[in-house]
């Protein structure tokens, strides 16, 4: 249950974002924006690369033991 001085920290957060809006500080927002993008991008990247990588460093590390037992 949210507690009075809880509720009141989220109304507060909710006045800054809508302030943006009223001040028309736009530009403000935008970098509010663009960084969250920039993180979303980061760790899209982050988890594409270990997609990609998984199966490669497993096909490696099963092609270097198949060369070794075929020797």
């Amino acid at each position: 249950m949210i507690q009075p001085n809880e509720a009141a920290a989220v109304g507060a957060a909710r006045n800054d974002e809508s302030d943006y809006m009223k001040s028309g500080d736009g530009v403000a927002m935008l970098r509010q924006i663009w960084n969250k993008r920039q993180s979303i991008r980061f760790a899209w990247l982050i988890s594409y690369c270990i997609i990609l990588l998984l199966p490669i460093c497993i096909s490696y590390v099963v092609y270097r033991q198949f060369s070794a037992t075929l020797e």
